[in-house]
């Protein structure tokens, strides 16, 4: 009895220290991985970590094109520049005019938040922000859903709103 007595107490004690080999607390950690560092931009521009602009801000298109998913690291112009034909950042009031479409006028700075629509016809002013140039409908004209410029009459009757008692 006191050798089988002697064998489980030796696999008990063995057991117990194989199992302690892996219960050791972690006294040192990996140090923590340094980020990339940031690339170089060029002139007029900055570097953002994570962007949601897909295309950068051009002559061209002026508001840029939001990305359908996640976001990326990238030098993008800096707020009053965009993208000029040389892939170069410069002042938005430096690019050539645009090609406004059919009864729009070209306005060289802008300053109001957004334009009539058939569904929204009164804008203001944007505070602070620096002038844009962009083609706003003529007098008299607001865009449609298709972003075209139409007369006023001709925008369809608002959907009647039902009054729930």
């Amino acid at each position: 009895m006191n050798k089988i007595f002697a064998i489980l107490i030796f696999v008990a004690v063995a057991a117990y220290a194989d199992a302690k080999k892996r219960c050791y607390p972690v006294t040192t950690s990996a140090p923590a991985p340094t980020p990339a560092p940031a690339p170089k931009c060029g002139r007029n521009e900055v570097f953002e970590a994570c962007t949601t602009i897909c295309d950068d801000r051009t002559c061209d298109n002026r508001r840029g094109k939001a990305c359908k998913d996640g976001c990326e690291p990238r030098c993008l112009c800096k707020s009053g520049y965009v993208r000029d034909a040389k892939n170069k950042c410069i002042k938005t009031q430096d690019c050539p005019p645009l090609k406004c479409g059919v009864n729009e006028t070209y306005e060289p700075c802008n300053t109001f938040c957004g334009e009539p629509t058939c569904k929204r016809r009164t804008v203001h002013q944007c505070g602070g922000g620096p002038c844009t140039p962009r083609c706003n409908c003529k007098d008299g004209y607001v865009r449609n859903d298709d972003r075209k410029c139409i007369k006023t009459s001709e925008c369809p009757a608002p959907e009647p709103r039902m009054i729930i008692d």
